[in-house]
């Protein structure tokens, strides 16, 4: 249903922040990070997309996802 595919597009997203904040510290020089940076950017603006869709239509789960 759609709350599944909101908190499962949310658990990807917070995955994928995690490993790519894990590859930045690897990454030598600002040049080489601004990729890196810009992904978690993305996922940061997508992860608060789905929590805001999540607690509008179900306030019921506060924020316990």
């Amino acid at each position: 249903d759609e709350m599944t595919k909101h908190l499962s597009k949310l658990g990807e997203a917070r995955d994928r922040v995690q490993a790519l904040q894990r590859e930045l510290e690897r990454v030598k020089g600002p040049k080489a990070q601004a990729p890196v940076r810009a992904q978690i950017d993305k996922l940061a603006r997508e992860i608060k997309g789905h929590e805001k869709e999540i607690r509008q239509k179900w306030p019921e789960l506060g924020d316990e996802f």
